[in-house]
């Protein structure tokens, strides 16, 4: 996460926003200025801010709490000592036996010698939600549910419990009001 001032000495803020955007799109830029009439050179894919000068402690926070949003789908998860996914292209996952399996967006399947139980310690922070005791969903996959499958993009419809839809109601809603940034 960077925080420039669109106003720089040397090598400007624009032309390091352009250059981020085609080497790391991984990194996020906040724009500090008092010159409100330079913000549209300063649009761009990685740029998820504008901060107007003087800076307020509550609008730093703010946005440190959208860039750590963000950046959940950027993170690797190392499922096994070969393979690590992002975050954003695992669908769900599910227990098999004493494995977890991992079913990815591009019809991957990963497997791992940890239950999913201690998976759900290290995904619930990233946004992933219990619907059975034996299954997980990323929640920014999720479509909708009825009584008895959750439905997620690709045509995924998987079995949700009847003892995890409310959980998966309460986790989605909170999933989406930090989304909106509220």
């Amino acid at each position: 996460l960077l925080f420039l001032d669109i106003e720089m000495g040397g090598i400007g803020s624009i032309e390091i926003k352009n250059r981020l955007e085609r080497s790391n799109p991984a990194t996020y830029i906040v724009f500090c200025t008092s010159h409100s009439e330079m913000m549209g050179d300063a649009f761009g894919r990685n740029v998820i801010y504008f901060l107007t000068k003087p800076l307020s402690e509550r609008s730093v926070q703010l946005v440190m709490n959208k860039a750590t949003f963000f950046t959940k789908d950027h993170y690797r998860l190392a499922i096994n000592s070969k393979t690590s996914l992002l975050c954003e292209n695992i669908l769900y996952l599910h227990a098999e036996q004493k494995h977890t399996v991992f079913h990815t967006k591009d019809n991957k399947i990963v497997s791992s010698r940890r239950s999913l139980k201690s998976w759900l310690g290290e995904l619930e922070a990233l946004d992933f939600c219990p619907v059975s005791r034996s299954t997980a969903i990323n929640l920014r996959h999720y479509v909708r549910a009825d009584e008895k499958k959750v439905y997620l993009h690709q045509n995924t419809a998987l079995s949700i419990s009847r003892r995890f839809q409310p959980i998966l109601r309460e986790k989605y809603d909170a999933y989406m009001l930090h989304v909106a940034g509220l």
